[in-house]
């Protein structure tokens, strides 16, 4: 398979990725909404969250289009910024925000699975996902997205150095 063949068939793989998510995710948020018991509590709103936040992350990926490249013991993930029509400094934002949804989901994850040990043990830990704390378990998915987001900016930045290792 030719180089172009793989893009296009790379392409169109995300293309039909990101529908189904945007729909199977508008679905489940709607049913989430209109048809889960109110017994759930803010299970709810965990799984509307996580909802939301894999949307982003699925449309922020067909826009990336990130390769993922691998030399010796070292990864990268590039952008074709011509191919692309991207301006350097706007392909340098997307795979920083996608490594930042990236982080987002991971955490998600977690905050799901603490609810979940919670909700299991019935010893009333529940509550700590109730009013005020709800917002805490949702900011810890967004401050882990943000660290992840500036590690990735920071720790990582394109240089030159890592332009001739790629070469």
């Amino acid at each position: 398979m030719d180089i172009e063949t793989f893009r296009l068939t790379k392409l169109f793989i995300q293309v039909v990725s990101v529908i189904f998510s945007l729909v199977v995710n508008t679905l489940l948020i709607t049913l989430i909404v209109t048809k889960s018991p109110s017994n759930m509590g803010t299970y709810r709103h965990l799984m509307v969250y996580f909802s939301c936040c894999s949307m982003v992350f699925s449309i922020l990926d067909v826009i990336v289009q990130p390769n993922i490249q691998t030399y010796k013991s070292a990864f990268f993930m590039v952008i074709d910024l011509k191919k692309r029509g991207m301006a350097p400094w706007f392909g340098k934002f997307c795979v920083y925000a996608l490594c930042g949804c990236f982080g987002v989901t991971i955490y998600g994850i977690a905050i799901h699975f603490v609810y979940r040990f919670f909700a299991l043990e019935r010893r009333g830990k529940v509550r700590f996902f109730k009013g005020p704390f709800l917002i805490f378990w949702f900011l810890i998915p967004s401050l882990g997205g943000f660290a992840w987001y500036m590690v990735t900016a920071l720790v990582f930045p394109k240089t030159k150095d890592v332009t001739e290792y790629i070469r």
